[in-house]
Order: structure tokens, then C-alpha cells, then sequence
């Protein structure tokens, strides 16, 4: 299912301690602005993206056929199915004269979203570049990801711009723990999950994850790479306070404030 929706405005508090978005100017009610494609749970989708100062979004929620897609195209080249259903909510926006712009909200899929967006000759505004330049701002060599199967996959549009700019990459080795992953991104860190013949809290599960990357690569910080798993940015800090934490939503939120800045001024 499309959502298309103006969203609220910036005002709510977020849940659990999270951080909240950047304050700041709404863009002026006569510019363009950008379109949001991704793919989110409802609660993201309905708690953070439409707090968002005048964002027009076009995203599909978090839903088991998005699942069965990821799980049968871990590599994510046959995306023809959510492609068009980003082609057409940017399409509407368009005809609608209501975004002149586009940008994508998960990491794994930003190639369907720049492809579109030169299609239609539109600006794309790059949530992997800001989270590249964000890691580089804090001199960070190794990092490791944590999120879905799609977003830490070896050969993931993230893990190749980071690479690019000469940061090295740790993702979960074991492949039964990346899939376990996205189910934990899809349940929000919820519930238990059941691994190597035992259950488990989904949140210890995640935060052995890390601790596995953290043992392995010795790394120096970590992509939380989908605000599904915003909330262990606190438990991860205190139990390896020497890692910087990317959280990818906030990063994105500060991308698009910056762009009602820059079109502001």
C-alpha cells in the first residue's frame, strides 16, 4: 500500500528517550518540497516521519509481502514491484506540483530512488552521502551496521558509498543472524525471537549483534541503519560508550531541515 500525506508539524515529543529532530524554520508554504520514498513500519512512518515540517511522503509500510521480497532478493535486483510504487507516488507529487525533489528514507533502496529522480529530472537528496560524510566528520575508520538484511548485505548501496570514502564496513557475518535482524527491524525490537535452538529477547539479540562486530572488527562506530532500531541507541552507548552511534532517521531529518534552509535563504 502508498501512503501519500502531508504530514504534522514538528512538535512532538519522541518515545523512550529518543532524540528529538532538529528544530527549525518550515519551508515557506509557496516552495517545493522534498518527496520521501521508503519503506517503514506504520509506527515510524506515523510517529517520526510525519512529525517532519511540511513533508510530502510517499511510503510503503513495513508489511509481510515487503518481507518476502527482501527475504527472496537479498540483493535487491529485482525491486520492480516497490519501483513502482515509488514511480507512481513520485509521479502524483509531480503532476500535484507538491515536490521538486526526492529522497529516500532506507538506506538499501536509494538506486530506485536517485534512478527516479533522474527519470524525472528531479534533485535527490542522498541519505547514504550524509551518513557517509557524517562518519568522516567523526574521523570514524570501521564502522559496523546493524539492520536489515537488505542494508547489510556486502554488496548494499550503503556499504559501497562508505567504502568509497575509505571507511571500512563490519556487517553481521552469519547469515541466519542478518534475516533474524530484519525480523526485529519489523517488529520494532519487539517480542522474542527464536535462534540456534533457543529463544531470546529481540533486544539482547540485537545488542549480541553488535557485540559480535565489536569483538570481531574492532570497530569504532555503528550505523543504526533503520529507525526501527532507534531505541537501543541508549543501551548500545552505555555498554560500549567508546562507539559513535550513526542513527540514520536522525541523520535524515537533519538532511531535509537543511534543505528548507538552503531553499529559505
Amino acid at each position: 500500500m502508498v501512503i501519500t500525506d502531508f504530514t504534522r508539524s514538528l512538535t512532538g515529543k519522541l518515545h523512550r528517550g529518543v532524540e528529538k529532530p532538529p528544530e527549525g524554520k518550515s519551508p515557506p508554504k509557496s516552495t517545493t518540497i522534498p518527496l520521501v520514498l521508503g519503506i517503514l513500519t506504520q509506527e515510524v512512518y506515523s510517529r517520526e516521519y510525519r512529525m517532519l515540517s511540511g513533508i510530502k511522503a510517499g511510503l510503503l509500510t513495513f508489511n509481510s509481502g515487503l518481507i518476502e521480497i527482501m527475504q527472496e532478493d537479498s540483493e535487491a535486483k529485482d525491486l520492480s514491484q516497490i519501483q513502482q510504487c515509488f514511480s507512481e507516488s513520485v509521479t502524483k507529487a509531480i503532476d500535484e506540483k507538491q515536490a521538486n525533489a526526492v529522497t529516500v528514507a532506507t538506506p538499501c533502496l536509494e538506486p530506485l530512488g536517485s534512478l527516479i529522480a533522474r527519470e524525472q529530472s528531479m534533485e535527490f537528496l542522498s541519505l547514504n552521502q550524509e551518513i557517509a560524510c557524517s562518519c568522516e566528520k567523526h574521523q570514524l575508520r570501521n564502522v559496523g551496521l546493524l539492520g536489515t538484511s537488505w542494508d547489510t548485505s556486502q554488496n548494499s548501496h550503503l556499504v559501497t558509498m562508505l567504502k568509497q570514502h575509505g571507511i571500512g564496513v563490519s556487517i553481521p557475518s552469519n547469515t541466519a543472524v542478518r534475516n533474524l535482524l530484519t525480523h526485529c527491524v519489523r517488529y520494532e525490537v519487539r517480542g522474542g525471537i527464536y535462534y540456534n535452538g533457543k529463544s531470546c529477547d529481540s533486544e539482547a539479540f540485537c545488542l549480541s549483534a553488535v557485540e559480535d562486530m565489536v569483538e570481531r572488527d574492532q570497530i569504532d562506530g555503528l550505523i543504526l541503519c533503520n529507525g526501527e532500531l532507534r531505541y537501543l541507541a541508549k543501551d548500545i552507548g552505555q555498554k560500549w560508550p567508546q562507539l559513535k552511534i550513526i542513527n540514520a532517521m536522525l541523520v535524515h531529518w537533519q538532511l531535509l531541515q537543511k534543505s528548507y534552509e538552503e531553499v529559505e535563504s
